[in-house]
């Protein structure tokens, strides 16, 4: 494959590492710079005592579909562990649980989320939906956008 050039990709979080991996697959030469001295983002698994901690948001449900396939191009698919569907947030010493399986349904019911917050989690829902359904998703956005 020819080399189509060097690519500065910024941060080594999820996005930033699959940008790079794409990227490369597409024959270019990318280079990731990130501030952190590790990759992962707000990711952050911490192994300790023979216990495995999630000390950032980490909730990879199998539905998110390119997420799953980008995990199987790269050959990490045997380095995924199966989880519980339960998580646990603490606020103001208090220990909130979340199933991740219903999370909509944990998310309206639970004081960890403000009626602000849930209204704006709705909204946010219903724009994801509509756009969902807009003519443009059917063919692809980049191919669509107007060149600048």
């Amino acid at each position: 494959m020819d080399d189509k050039g060097t690519v500065i990709v910024v941060g080594a979080g999820p996005s930033g590492l699959a940008a790079a991996w794409r990227l490369k697959e597409r024959g270019y030469s990318p280079i990731v710079l990130e501030e952190r001295d590790r990759v992962g983002g707000q990711l952050l698994t911490i192994k300790q005592d023979g216990f495995l901690m999630e000390a950032r948001t980490t909730i990879l449900p199998e539905a998110y579909e390119s997420v799953m396939r980008l995990v199987g191009d790269c050959g990490l698919s045997d380095q995924l562990l199966p989880a519980a569907y339960l998580m646990g947030f603490m606020r103001d010493d208090k220990m909130h649980m979340l199933r991740a399986n219903r999370l909509a349904l944990d998310a309206a019911r639970t004081s960890l989320l403000s009626p602000g917050a849930k209204l704006k989690a709705v909204r946010l829902a219903l724009d994801a939906f509509q756009d969902a359904q807009a003519p443009l998703l059917r063919g692809s956005l980049l191919s669509e956008r107007p060149r600048l």
